[in-house]
């Protein structure tokens, strides 16, 4: 399924193709006697109707025609970049892995080359057809998919594989690189952070209203219909939850980039930063644009803090207050610094 799929959604109908019995009704065969028998007659039923597979009627079948000469023993051999080996389109991490999956996966639309959405018998989409209707601010799309299109092991695709396709893809644990869990579709917010309407609106609206410093102390901007409690209870959590965002940063860039300590980090090697969590995290903030190191080896934060290494702690809580200086506490700004957690996670 394409993560591709319309942004303005109020709820997706997804209708397959059924196939109806056809009845009929025959006269019950007198006995020898011709006496009535004083039983009832019975109905015929005939069989059901044999539903076609929706592909196009001059679609080459590869299994039912014998390879012959070099198609029966040589491979096919192209070239193309380095692969991940992640051939899947829930968790890709290349555009070579998505160019492999894209030769191997049926998407639910199919989009041409000018990026506009089709569907039909002869086109490679999983949706026959479909729909849109707009009233309001919101959209209903209708799609019909086609009968009898088998995965690789035969089972025939049904509409429960399209909806569980948007169920990863908008679950809360889901780490790929998909954003289809962004769109605008009735219900995904909820799903995806486990909370009912009312309170995601009511922690949006903190977060709206935000915060100032006023001689060094938080003071919130009042929220209607929203204690101070309340208020408190969001801005230390999403605390909380920054600093956990930011060590996920530190631990992907530690182990996906280590070769890069001398070259960035320099005068430190790996070495220096095996035990030692501080420069760990200050290469992180590197890595990220959150500091730099001055000339004598010390840590200079994006806000212009100075630490010195066996002196003063770089924290993740340092690394927040960073991010949230650059992004102030924007959750979609701050995603965009994800590496492998949101804020939301």
């Amino acid at each position: 399924m394409s993560k591709n799929l319309l942004r303005k959604s109020l709820v997706f109908l997804l209708a397959a193709v059924m196939a109806f019995a056809v009845f009929g009704c025959a006269p019950k065969t007198p006995d020898e006697t011709g006496e009535p028998t004083g039983a009832e007659p019975t109905e015929s039923v005939a069989p059901p109707k044999e539903v076609e597979a929706d592909v196009p009627a001059d679609r080459y079948d590869a299994l039912a025609t014998p390879r012959t000469g070099n198609n029966a023993s040589s491979p096919l051999v192209v070239s193309t970049g380095t692969l991940d080996g992640k051939f899947n389109p829930f968790f890709a991490t290349s555009a070579y892995d998505v160019d492999v999956y894209g030769m191997t996966q049926l998407g639910l639309l199919y989009y041409n080359k000018d990026g506009a959405p089709e569907a039909g018998i002869d086109v490679p989409s999983f949706a026959y057809d479909y729909s849109q209707e707009i009233e309001g601010g919101t959209s209903t799309y209708t799609f019909v998919l086609k009968n009898k299109i088998p995965f690789s092991d035969g089972e025939i695709m049904s509409a429960k594989d399209v909806l569980f396709s948007m169920y990863v893809l908008a679950d809360p644990m889901y780490d790929g690189s998909s954003t289809f869990y962004t769109m605008d579709i009735q219900g995904i917010g909820e799903y995806r952070r486990q909370a009912t309407m009312d309170i995601i609106e009511k922690v949006d609206s903190i977060l709206e209203a935000g915060y100032e410093y006023v001689d060094g102390e938080m003071g919130m901007n009042p929220v209607p219909g929203v204690s101070e409690d309340d208020q408190k209870a969001v801005w230390n959590y999403i605390d909380q939850a920054g600093a956990r965002f930011a060590q996920s940063i530190v631990d992907y860039v530690y182990n996906k980039y280590p070769e890069y300590i001398p070259s960035y980090f320099a005068p430190y090697t790996q070495a220096d930063l095996v035990d030692d969590e501080n420069k760990k995290i200050a290469f992180g903030m590197v890595m990220w644009g959150f500091g730099d190191l001055d000339d004598d080896g010390n840590f200079v934060d994006s806000l212009g803090n100075v630490y010195v290494f066996g002196e003063d702690e770089v924290s993740t809580e340092v690394y927040w207050e960073n991010i949230v200086g650059a992004w102030g506490y924007d959750l979609d700004d701050i995603n965009g610094e994800a590496a492998a957690l949101e804020i939301q996670d």
